[in-house]
């Protein structure tokens, strides 16, 4: 279903605000204007579960700043695990 989607839609890979527009669910969508909430208000949020992680993800490539306001549950959900240094821009 999501090479399907890719196929399709087309998405811009280098536009992160274009890949959620045509293949991320409302829940990514909605999940990532938290994280990006939570940054603007210097408020934490805490990521748990691969949804979040690609909702997080999502908003630090939109805005990458925010990622010092994003926590790890615990370690088994850690960004580190679930994707490369180079797509958390670590």
């Amino acid at each position: 279903a999501i090479k399907q989607a890719i196929a399709v839609n087309q998405p811009d890979p280098e536009d992160p605000l274009d890949v959620l527009a045509k293949v991320g669910g409302l829940d990514i969508a909605g999940m990532c204007g938290l994280f990006l909430g939570g940054a603007a208000q210097q408020m934490p949020v805490v990521m748990d579960g691969f949804i979040s992680q690609v909702a997080a993800l999502t908003a630090m490539r939109l805005v990458p700043e925010c990622a010092d306001y994003i926590l790890e549950n615990n370690l088994q959900n850690s960004l580190k695990k679930t994707f490369s240094q180079d797509d958390i821009m670590l």
